[in-house]
This record gives structure tokens, sequence and C-alpha cells, in this order.
């Protein structure tokens, strides 16, 4: 209950009283005999750091936790699941501290784990499989500004993103809008955006900080586009003022 009541109130930025939940999960964890769940429970006080900006701190945390489990010889899947999970949480929090080597080494090194699963999995409430770790590539790319890099991992996606869990079919969406705006796609990037909201629903979307400066940076250029569009082009283009309550 306190590790469900941490991941829920962390989506709606509730920061403090999250940290407080995921710690109490974690003592209860250490008390059992299950090591799996000991470290699923770093990986989420790894990925609090992380929503609060404290990148090297969300890296080191992930990955002791990972070397924690660090599986030897034949192990379940759930383990491998684990195991990579908290290294991809690693190379995440790499990227977002601007250390692109190492976030790019240590997606690889997730990869290969995945590779032994070849499945999209959910073990203790963590996803992973070969779907993530597209998705944190791309993240990647997009933290360490490398758009049109990010758009190449993301063609990389397995049936349409379908693996992933609904929200991270949405931050996926948002990634691959925010490449396409910086990169002057701005209508693209609109329809992503749209679907973005869509999956992720309302609640998701208050609190996606880069979702509203991706619809500024293409609203922007909306507004100084020449008025004598084609109407063929202005039929189809997505219309930016639904998205704009979003700011």
């Amino acid at each position: 209950m306190y590790w469900v009541t941490g991941c829920t109130l962390v989506h709606l930025g509730h920061g403090d009283p999250a940290v407080l939940a995921i710690r109490q999960a974690l003592a209860a964890a250490n008390k059992g005999s299950d090591p799996l769940l000991a470290a699923t429970l770093r990986g989420s006080v790894a990925w609090q750091l992380l929503v609060a900006g404290r990148y090297s701190e969300a890296e080191l945390v992930a990955l002791r936790a990972a070397a924690a489990v660090e599986p030897t010889g034949d192990v379940p899947p759930e383990h491998l699941s684990v195991y990579g999970s908290l290294i991809l949480q690693g190379a995440t929090a790499a990227g977002r501290g601007q250390n692109a080597r190492t976030a790019i080494d240590l997606a690889d090194a997730a990869s290969e784990v995945a590779d032994r699963l070849d499945e999209d999995r959910k073990d203790y409430e963590t996803n992973f499989g070969p779907s993530q770790i597209v998705m944190q590539r791309t993240d990647i790319r997009i933290s360490t500004d490398q758009f049109p890099e990010a758009l190449t991992e993301a063609r990389q996606m397995r049936s349409g993103g379908t693996g992933l869990a609904a929200v991270s079919q949405a931050r996926h969406a948002l990634d691959k809008a925010t490449a396409l705006s910086q990169l002057g796609r701005h209508d693209e990037a609109l329809q992503l955006l749209l679907a973005a909201e869509s999956i992720g629903g309302e609640e998701w979307t208050r609190y996606q900080t880069l979702m509203k400066q991706v619809i500024d940076d293409s609203s922007s250029t909306t507004r100084a586009a020449p008025c004598a569009a084609s109407p063929a082009v202005s039929a189809s283009a997505p219309d930016p003022f639904r998205l704009r309550q979003l700011r």
C-alpha cells in the first residue's frame, strides 16, 4: 500500500509525501525475504530523486540497487526484469544529468538484459523489455539535445508502442513531439501532443511541463506563419488552441 501510494503521489506532483510513503515501503521490504522487492523499492527512491532533479543521486541509488541483485547463471525472468529496469533507470538519470556517454553505455547494458527476455514484462509493478529500452533511449537523446538521433531511436519501437503502459506510451509520444518541434516540424509535433493528451489523460497531462514547453514553441511558430496558407494545409493542421488550455 505504501508503494502504490508513493508512486501515485509522484505522478501527481506531491514530492515530499511520496518520499515518506516510498521510504515506509522500503523499510517494510527490508524486513522481508525478497531481495527483488527491496531492490525495486530502491528503484522507486531513485525515481523520486530523478523527479526532484537530483540526477547524480538517482543514478547512484539505481545502480547500487542493481548491483545488489546482479544475476549470475540462469535466473527467472522476473529477476532479469528487475535488474534490467534498475540499470535502465540509471541510464535515464545519467541522461538527465547530461552525461550522454554514460547514459548510452548503461542503456546498452540494459538492452542486453532485455534481449535475454525478448518480451515486454511487468514484474513487481515495474515495466521492462525491448519497448521500454527504446522509450528510454529516446528520452536520453532528448535530454542531451540529440533530436535527430531521438527520432532514429523511436523508429525502433515494436508494434507501435503497445508493449508500453498507457502513461509510458503518452510520454514516448511527448518525447517524439519534442524532437519534431526542435527540428521545426511543428504540425507533426502538435499531432503527437494531441495523441499524448488522449492516451495519458487529463490528470497526467496537467503535470507535464515538457508538454507545455512544446505547445509554446509550436504555437508561437503557428502564429508567426504566413496568413496565406492554402485551405488544404489549414484544414489538416492540428488546432493548437485546444492544447493551449494546458498552459
